[in-house]
């Protein structure tokens, strides 16, 4: 998410995704959201995941996330403590919301990339 320097959640969900058969396409902490439907436009997808460990910028969930929700062909993921504090907020965005747990949100993130929704 923008604002976030960490990406040890994320390369370790990446690493479990790997594991699971996915390929990847990592684009690295503190991404702007709206670039990453022009990513998707040269780098076709299945789904996007983020990852966020601090208390989200200012507008980030109620703006800049449903954006991306709207311009995105593809589901949205959000995993990390954001998720688990924010899942309201996350979910009311049109995304999808992972928690903090890489079993449990990869287990819903291929359960609901098989369902299509």
């Amino acid at each position: 998410l923008p604002g976030e320097y960490h990406e040890i959640g994320l390369l370790l969900f990446a690493l479990a995704t790997a594991n699971f058969g996915y390929r990847l396409l990592i684009l690295g902490s503190n991404t702007p959201l709206e670039q990453i439907p022009k990513v998707l436009k040269q780098q076709p997808c299945a789904g996007i995941v983020l990852s966020g460990s601090a208390r989200p910028s200012r507008g980030l969930l109620e703006g800049e996330l449903p954006e991306l929700v709207k311009n995105s062909p593809v589901p949205v993921f959000v995993g990390g403590k954001t998720a688990a504090k924010h899942q309201q907020k996350i979910e009311a965005s049109g995304a999808n919301c992972l928690g903090e747990s890489i079993s449990a949100g990869l287990r819903s993130m291929s359960q609901l990339l098989k369902t299509g929704k």
